[in-house]
């Protein structure tokens, strides 16, 4: 019946584990700034002995977890892609207080991740000790499925989503338990495979679903970018208007999950297509590497893209739009200022000047430093070349700008600068700010909120794209 502190005052805390009188955790103490790193703790409740495992300033620690006979964790030293390091597996000895690798990530697993959506939420167990074993889930390509670490250091798959998504688990005595997705489906309870809950069966059956279906290219540099595209509800007799999705991150990835976004374009009659260009995470570290290159051959890849996206499908070239959120809103600022090929552009929580953007944003000091390869005092230059602010003067595509107030991780003022670029270029232009609302408004806003979102979004495509046929309604 007593309440005791056992971090300290300004200590971050992540992912504590508990397994009898031992509490383990990842820590992170500053004063001034987030550092990159991060040190694993052990407390034993019983003594009152805390232990650090991993020291301060060497790795960046993500998950960690009890088995029955070691500590497991997952972490990285940084090395060589910075910040995007995908994790390797490590052991921890308490009575020695060292640490040890186990298994060197080859395979290049995203632990913990998913491919992007609006209406799954990943949360819950992604990591975690049973018996003698560590099970994570992780994305490799555009799948998220379950794996098993061994004892002896071997990883091998314990579940597969079968091209869907694996969000979280609990290994227990009646099996194993899973949230997943089906491919364009939604969460769903399994028990070893098997579906025992569906209760989004109903929806699914009432309401007309666009398939995801695959649409990959090889790009400019003989590189193969995976695509995909959902075809317009009730199909088409003739050519049709078309919209271009770039997801966020950049280290995310599309999959074949059910996107409502996309489903709602869909449902208007649009051709959606959307891929994963390079900087995109699930194709290893090499792939996802964009540092200091930002609207380069992420660009390229999404013109190439669209370029073969158009030779394929029955889209009218001229009534083309695209659009995206976060790094989908900076690169669709970008593509305002570098082509006039689409008809209309929607940038949702953008970023437009990373230059204002380092001391303004939540992520900005390390992120911004990380992505750019620069900072404001190394090299300006270098932010403000990869800023699409700094090409708003070839801006000619009508463009709409969706913002939340309280969106501190690309701030207000980012989408304001962009928006004020093309008033004073007198380029077509609307904003509309969502207060009480952040980052995640597309994912957890308020309903009315995500509802007028959508609502914008299809009625800007329609008076550029459509030309008077018909309203702009929402077909939520």
């Amino acid at each position: 019946k007593e309440l005791k502190a056992i971090t300290d005052q300004n200590e971050d805390t992540a992912h504590t584990c508990v397994y009898g009188s031992k509490v383990l955790w990842i820590s992170r103490t500053f004063d001034d700034i987030l550092p990159e790193t991060s040190t694993l703790k052990l407390l034993d409740t019983s003594t009152g002995e805390k232990q650090i495992l991993v020291p301060e300033g060497v790795m960046r620690v993500s998950f960690c977890t009890f088995t029955d006979k070691a500590i497991v964790f997952a972490g990285t030293d940084m090395k060589p892609w910075g910040l995007g390091q995908l994790c390797d597996f490590y052991q921890a000895d308490p009575k020695t207080g060292t640490y040890f690798p186990v298994h060197q990530n080859a395979e290049e697993l995203a632990i913990g991740d998913t491919p992007l959506t609006d209406t799954l939420r990943p949360s819950g167990t992604v990591f975690a000790g049973s018996g003698s074993e560590v099970y994570f889930t992780a994305m490799c390509h555009t799948h998220t499925d379950l794996y098993k670490l061994s004892a002896d250091g071997e990883i091998s798959e314990a579940a597969d989503a079968e091209g869907g998504v694996i969000l979280n688990f609990a290994k227990t005595d009646a099996g194993l338990i899973t949230i997943q997705a089906p491919i364009n489906g939604l969460s769903q309870v399994c028990v070893n495979g098997k579906c025992v809950y569906d209760p989004n069966a109903s929806y699914l059956r009432e309401h007309v679903v666009s398939p995801v279906k695959k649409l990959s290219f090889t790009n400019r540099n003989g590189d193969i970018v995976e695509g995909f595209y959902l075809e317009p509800a009730g199909g088409t007799k003739e050519r049709a208007a078309g919209v271009l999705e770039i997801h966020g991150g950049p280290r995310c990835a599309y999959g074949l999950t059910f996107y409502h976004e996309m489903q709602t374009l869909a449902a208007d009659g649009y051709y959606v297509f959307f891929c994963n260009p390079h900087g995109s995470e699930g194709y290893g570290e090499a792939y996802a590497d964009l540092r200091g290159k930002y609207g380069t051959i992420d660009y390229e890849d999404l013109m190439d893209f669209t370029d073969e996206v158009l030779k394929q499908l029955p889209i009218d070239p001229e009534r083309i739009g695209a659009g995206g959120g976060s790094y989908g809103g900076f690169m669709s600022n970008w593509i305002e200022g570098h082509t006039d090929r689409f008809a209309a552009i929607v940038s949702q929580r953008s970023v437009s000047n990373w230059v204002s953007d380092f001391g303004a944003s939540e992520i900005g000091v390390s992120f911004d430093s990380n992505e750019m390869a620069a900072d404001p005092w190394s090299d300006m230059q270098a932010m403000w070349k990869q800023s699409p602010l700094a090409y708003a003067d070839h801006a000619k595509t009508p463009i709409l700008f969706l913002h939340s107030l309280c969106d501190y991780n690309c701030t207000i003022d980012q989408g304001m600068q962009m928006y004020t670029a093309m008033k004073y270029f007198h380029v077509p232009a609307r904003m509309v700010m969502f207060e009480g609302e952040n980052h995640g408004l597309s994912r957890s806003g308020k309903p009315q909120h995500r509802i007028r979102r959508l609502k914008e979004m299809t009625e800007w495509f329609h008076t550029y794209l459509k030309k008077g046929e018909g309203n702009g309604e929402v077909s939520c």
